[in-house]
Protein backbone atom coordinates (compact mmCIF):
# COMPACT_ATOMS: atom_id res chain seq x y z
CA UNK A 1 0.00 0.00 0.00
CA UNK A 2 1.36 3.51 -1.04
CA UNK A 3 2.72 4.97 2.26
CA UNK A 4 0.92 8.50 1.49
CA UNK A 5 -2.24 7.00 1.15
CA UNK A 6 -3.56 7.45 5.05
CA UNK A 7 -1.75 11.56 4.61
CA UNK A 8 -3.80 12.01 1.91
CA UNK A 9 -6.88 11.12 3.42
CA UNK A 10 -6.03 13.58 6.12
CA UNK A 11 -5.82 15.87 3.75
CA UNK A 12 -9.09 15.49 1.91
CA UNK A 13 -10.65 15.69 5.08
CA UNK A 14 -9.09 18.45 6.14
CA UNK A 15 -9.77 20.02 2.68
CA UNK A 16 -13.51 19.32 2.56
CA UNK A 17 -13.89 20.84 6.57
CA UNK A 18 -12.17 23.79 5.26
CA UNK A 19 -14.24 23.67 2.11
CA UNK A 20 -17.92 22.91 4.21
CA UNK A 21 -17.05 25.85 6.71
CA UNK A 22 -16.07 28.56 4.29
CA UNK A 23 -19.47 27.57 2.01
CA UNK A 24 -21.75 27.90 4.80
CA UNK A 25 -20.07 30.43 6.79
CA UNK A 26 -20.65 32.71 3.50
CA UNK A 27 -24.14 31.45 2.73
CA UNK A 28 -24.92 32.87 6.23
CA UNK A 29 -23.54 35.87 5.35
CA UNK A 30 -24.15 35.97 1.86
CA UNK A 31 -27.72 35.39 3.21
CA UNK A 32 -28.43 32.35 0.98
CA UNK A 33 -26.55 33.02 -1.95
CA UNK A 34 -25.03 29.80 -3.12
CA UNK A 35 -23.17 30.78 -6.38
CA UNK A 36 -21.30 33.77 -4.39
CA UNK A 37 -20.79 30.99 -1.65
CA UNK A 38 -19.41 28.03 -3.52
CA UNK A 39 -17.07 30.18 -5.61
CA UNK A 40 -15.14 31.79 -2.30
CA UNK A 41 -14.81 28.29 -1.17
CA UNK A 42 -13.36 26.93 -3.69
CA UNK A 43 -10.87 29.26 -4.55
CA UNK A 44 -9.98 29.23 -0.33
CA UNK A 45 -9.58 25.48 -0.54
CA UNK A 46 -7.72 25.07 -3.65
CA UNK A 47 -5.40 27.81 -2.80
CA UNK A 48 -5.03 26.10 0.61
CA UNK A 49 -4.04 22.27 -1.71
CA UNK A 50 -2.34 23.69 -3.77
CA UNK A 51 0.09 26.04 -1.40
CA UNK A 52 0.40 22.21 0.53
CA UNK A 53 0.85 20.49 -2.38
CA UNK A 54 3.71 22.66 -3.46
CA UNK A 55 5.40 22.50 0.22
CA UNK A 56 5.06 18.27 -0.23
CA UNK A 57 6.52 18.37 -3.61
CA UNK A 58 9.66 20.89 -2.69
CA UNK A 59 10.31 18.39 0.57
CA UNK A 60 10.48 15.43 -0.91
CA UNK A 61 11.85 16.05 -4.52
CA UNK A 62 14.73 14.66 -5.68
CA UNK A 63 17.41 17.16 -5.46
CA UNK A 64 21.06 16.78 -6.74
CA UNK A 65 23.04 20.09 -6.98
CA UNK A 66 23.20 22.47 -3.76
CA UNK A 67 21.64 24.84 -5.60
CA UNK A 68 18.08 23.29 -6.70
CA UNK A 69 18.49 22.57 -2.80
CA UNK A 70 18.21 25.64 -1.55
CA UNK A 71 15.69 26.82 -4.55
CA UNK A 72 13.36 23.84 -3.01
CA UNK A 73 13.88 25.19 0.53
CA UNK A 74 13.28 28.61 -0.13
CA UNK A 75 9.88 27.90 -1.96
CA UNK A 76 8.62 25.12 0.71
CA UNK A 77 9.37 27.70 3.33
CA UNK A 78 7.40 30.81 1.62
CA UNK A 79 4.60 27.75 0.51
CA UNK A 80 4.05 26.64 3.99
CA UNK A 81 4.47 30.63 5.25
CA UNK A 82 1.30 31.56 2.77
CA UNK A 83 -0.31 28.27 3.79
CA UNK A 84 -0.39 29.39 7.59
CA UNK A 85 -1.25 32.78 6.75
CA UNK A 86 -4.19 32.14 4.22
CA UNK A 87 -5.33 29.26 6.14
CA UNK A 88 -5.45 31.18 9.62
CA UNK A 89 -7.17 33.90 8.20
CA UNK A 90 -9.94 31.61 6.73
CA UNK A 91 -10.67 30.59 9.85
CA UNK A 92 -11.97 34.26 10.39
CA UNK A 93 -14.72 32.86 7.82
CA UNK A 94 -14.90 28.97 8.42
CA UNK A 95 -15.80 29.34 12.18
CA UNK A 96 -18.73 31.70 11.74
CA UNK A 97 -21.62 29.19 10.43
CA UNK A 98 -20.61 27.02 13.79
CA UNK A 99 -21.27 30.08 15.72
CA UNK A 100 -24.36 31.06 13.78
CA UNK A 101 -25.60 26.85 14.53
CA UNK A 102 -24.25 27.60 18.05
CA UNK A 103 -26.54 30.37 18.34
CA UNK A 104 -29.41 28.37 17.16
CA UNK A 105 -31.50 29.04 20.49
CA UNK A 106 -30.96 32.57 20.33
CA UNK A 107 -32.57 33.03 16.63
CA UNK A 108 -35.24 31.04 17.07
CA UNK A 109 -36.00 33.21 20.20
CA UNK A 110 -35.24 36.62 18.59
CA UNK A 111 -37.12 35.55 15.77
CA UNK A 112 -39.96 34.17 17.76
CA UNK A 113 -42.32 33.34 14.52
CA UNK A 114 -44.78 31.38 16.17
CA UNK A 115 -46.04 34.84 16.86
CA UNK A 116 -47.30 34.52 13.42
CA UNK A 117 -50.21 32.16 14.29
CA UNK A 118 -51.82 35.41 15.90
CA UNK A 119 -52.20 37.00 12.77
CA UNK A 120 -55.22 35.21 11.29
CA UNK A 121 -56.99 34.75 14.51
CA UNK A 122 -56.63 38.51 15.74
CA UNK A 123 -58.29 39.27 12.08
CA UNK A 124 -60.86 37.22 12.20
CA UNK A 125 -61.52 38.52 15.95
CA UNK A 126 -61.46 42.22 14.35
CA UNK A 127 -63.90 41.47 11.45
CA UNK A 128 -66.42 39.71 14.03
CA UNK A 129 -66.14 42.95 16.27
CA UNK A 130 -66.48 45.48 13.33
CA UNK A 131 -69.73 43.41 11.75
CA UNK A 132 -71.03 43.09 15.20
CA UNK A 133 -70.47 46.87 15.94
CA UNK A 134 -72.06 48.25 12.51
CA UNK A 135 -74.98 45.69 12.85
CA UNK A 136 -75.40 47.11 16.52
CA UNK A 137 -75.28 51.04 14.72
CA UNK A 138 -77.82 49.91 12.18
CA UNK A 139 -80.61 48.85 14.71
CA UNK A 140 -79.74 52.01 17.14
CA UNK A 141 -80.10 54.03 13.76
CA UNK A 142 -83.29 52.29 12.95
CA UNK A 143 -84.85 51.81 16.44
CA UNK A 144 -83.97 55.80 17.02
CA UNK A 145 -85.17 56.77 13.90
CA UNK A 146 -87.29 59.34 15.25
CA UNK A 147 -84.88 61.39 17.54
CA UNK A 148 -82.44 60.80 15.46
CA UNK A 149 -83.29 61.28 11.75
CA UNK A 150 -79.68 62.09 9.85
CA UNK A 151 -78.18 59.33 11.50
CA UNK A 152 -80.41 57.14 8.69
CA UNK A 153 -79.07 59.29 6.20
CA UNK A 154 -75.23 58.99 7.25
CA UNK A 155 -75.22 55.35 7.20
CA UNK A 156 -76.39 55.59 3.86
CA UNK A 157 -79.90 54.43 4.44
CA UNK A 158 -82.53 55.53 1.53
CA UNK A 159 -85.63 56.48 3.42
CA UNK A 160 -87.38 56.85 0.27
CA UNK A 161 -87.16 53.53 -0.83
CA UNK A 162 -89.74 51.07 -0.65
CA UNK A 163 -87.44 49.09 0.53
CA UNK A 164 -87.26 48.04 4.00
CA UNK A 165 -85.18 49.41 6.77
CA UNK A 166 -84.25 45.87 7.94
CA UNK A 167 -83.88 44.99 4.10
CA UNK A 168 -81.53 47.67 3.88
CA UNK A 169 -79.58 46.63 7.27
CA UNK A 170 -79.16 43.01 6.07
CA UNK A 171 -78.21 43.92 3.17
CA UNK A 172 -75.53 46.37 4.38
CA UNK A 173 -74.28 43.69 6.74
CA UNK A 174 -73.81 41.66 3.97
CA UNK A 175 -71.97 43.73 2.19
CA UNK A 176 -69.55 44.87 4.97
CA UNK A 177 -69.08 40.86 5.40
CA UNK A 178 -68.16 40.92 1.91
CA UNK A 179 -65.46 43.63 2.86
CA UNK A 180 -64.14 42.43 5.12
CA UNK A 181 -63.85 38.49 4.05
CA UNK A 182 -63.66 39.29 -0.04
CA UNK A 183 -63.56 36.48 -2.14
CA UNK A 184 -59.51 36.23 -2.06
CA UNK A 185 -59.91 35.27 1.69
CA UNK A 186 -60.17 32.05 1.68
CA UNK A 187 -57.22 31.44 -0.62
CA UNK A 188 -55.14 33.95 1.27
CA UNK A 189 -55.78 32.70 4.60
CA UNK A 190 -55.31 28.85 3.34
CA UNK A 191 -51.80 30.13 1.73
CA UNK A 192 -51.08 32.51 4.83
CA UNK A 193 -51.92 29.03 7.53
CA UNK A 194 -49.43 26.85 5.13
CA UNK A 195 -46.37 29.38 5.31
CA UNK A 196 -46.33 29.95 8.74
CA UNK A 197 -46.16 26.15 9.39
CA UNK A 198 -43.70 26.40 6.73
CA UNK A 199 -41.91 29.03 8.63
CA UNK A 200 -42.17 27.59 12.13
CA UNK A 201 -40.67 24.15 10.60
CA UNK A 202 -37.79 26.20 8.82
CA UNK A 203 -36.70 28.10 12.23
CA UNK A 204 -37.24 25.33 14.52
CA UNK A 205 -35.34 22.53 12.30
CA UNK A 206 -32.56 25.09 11.66
CA UNK A 207 -31.09 23.78 8.30
CA UNK A 208 -27.76 25.72 7.39
CA UNK A 209 -28.65 25.33 4.33
CA UNK A 210 -31.89 26.63 3.70
CA UNK A 211 -32.05 28.64 6.78
CA UNK A 212 -30.05 31.74 6.33
CA UNK A 213 -31.95 32.24 2.83
CA UNK A 214 -35.50 31.95 4.45
CA UNK A 215 -34.80 33.52 7.64
CA UNK A 216 -34.41 36.64 6.08
CA UNK A 217 -37.76 36.10 3.60
CA UNK A 218 -40.23 35.33 6.78
CA UNK A 219 -40.10 38.88 8.07
CA UNK A 220 -40.60 40.01 4.53
CA UNK A 221 -43.75 37.68 3.79
CA UNK A 222 -44.79 38.10 7.31
CA UNK A 223 -44.84 42.04 6.37
CA UNK A 224 -46.89 41.00 3.52
CA UNK A 225 -49.54 39.15 4.58
CA UNK A 226 -50.12 41.91 7.39
CA UNK A 227 -50.41 44.66 4.48
CA UNK A 228 -52.82 42.01 2.96
CA UNK A 229 -55.19 41.97 5.97
CA UNK A 230 -54.99 45.61 6.55
CA UNK A 231 -56.12 46.34 2.98
CA UNK A 232 -59.25 44.51 3.44
CA UNK A 233 -59.79 46.51 6.26
CA UNK A 234 -59.46 49.96 4.50
CA UNK A 235 -62.75 49.79 3.09
CA UNK A 236 -65.17 51.23 4.95
CA UNK A 237 -69.18 51.21 5.06
CA UNK A 238 -71.15 54.99 4.51
CA UNK A 239 -71.28 55.76 8.50
CA UNK A 240 -69.42 53.29 10.29
CA UNK A 241 -67.27 53.70 12.92
CA UNK A 242 -64.28 51.62 12.78
CA UNK A 243 -60.35 51.38 12.81
CA UNK A 244 -58.55 49.60 10.19
CA UNK A 245 -56.95 46.41 11.70
CA UNK A 246 -53.92 46.47 12.99
CA UNK A 247 -50.93 43.97 13.74
CA UNK A 248 -47.56 44.07 13.86
CA UNK A 249 -44.82 41.32 14.12
CA UNK A 250 -41.95 42.20 16.14
CA UNK A 251 -38.45 40.13 14.77
CA UNK A 252 -35.01 40.58 16.62
CA UNK A 253 -32.11 41.76 14.78
CA UNK A 254 -31.53 38.00 13.32
CA UNK A 255 -29.95 39.11 10.18
CA UNK A 256 -27.23 40.64 12.01
CA UNK A 257 -26.28 37.31 13.79
CA UNK A 258 -26.45 35.64 10.04
CA UNK A 259 -24.32 38.12 8.35
CA UNK A 260 -22.15 39.86 10.98
CA UNK A 261 -18.81 37.32 11.37
CA UNK A 262 -16.21 40.26 12.68
CA UNK A 263 -16.98 38.88 16.09
CA UNK A 264 -13.47 37.10 16.42
CA UNK A 265 -13.28 37.24 20.05
CA UNK A 266 -16.72 35.52 21.35
CA UNK A 267 -16.29 32.58 23.33
CA UNK A 268 -18.89 30.50 20.91
CA UNK A 269 -15.69 31.52 18.28
CA UNK A 270 -13.32 29.01 19.73
CA UNK A 271 -14.87 26.01 19.16
CA UNK A 272 -14.55 27.02 15.11
CA UNK A 273 -11.02 27.76 15.60
CA UNK A 274 -10.01 24.77 17.14
CA UNK A 275 -11.93 22.45 14.33
CA UNK A 276 -10.45 24.78 11.61
CA UNK A 277 -6.74 24.48 12.95
CA UNK A 278 -7.14 20.29 13.02
CA UNK A 279 -8.47 20.42 9.56
CA UNK A 280 -5.66 22.67 8.47
CA UNK A 281 -2.77 20.32 10.21
CA UNK A 282 -5.04 17.23 8.25
CA UNK A 283 -3.98 19.32 5.39
CA UNK A 284 -0.21 19.03 5.71
CA UNK A 285 -0.16 15.20 6.78
CA UNK A 286 1.15 14.16 3.69
CA UNK A 287 4.10 17.43 4.18
CA UNK A 288 4.68 15.95 7.71
CA UNK A 289 5.19 12.16 6.55
CA UNK A 290 7.00 13.34 3.27
CA UNK A 291 10.50 12.57 4.06
CA UNK A 292 13.18 15.17 3.01
CA UNK A 293 15.31 14.13 -0.07
CA UNK A 294 19.29 14.55 1.33
CA UNK A 295 20.93 13.21 -1.92
CA UNK A 296 22.68 16.15 -3.03
CA UNK A 297 26.29 16.76 -5.15
CA UNK A 298 28.44 19.61 -5.47
CA UNK A 299 28.56 21.30 -8.56
CA UNK A 300 31.67 20.73 -10.37
CA UNK A 301 33.67 23.34 -12.24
Amino acid sequence: MNRYIIPKIFCALGALTIFLGVFFSELNITLGNFLISGFIAIVVTTILLLLAILAFNMKTAHKKRIRKTIKCKTVEIISIVLFAIIGISSLLIFNHCITVWLRAGEIKEKLNVRQLENMLPEYENYANQRIANYESQLKDAILYKKMQPSELTNLGFDTNSPEALEIQKTRKIEKLKQVVRPHIYKNLTDTINADITKFISIVENFSPITAPKNITRIEQWAKYYEQQLINFSHYKMKGENAEDFHFESAFGDVENILTDYTDYYLPQRFTGYLIGIIALICMLFPYFWGNRSIKITKNKH
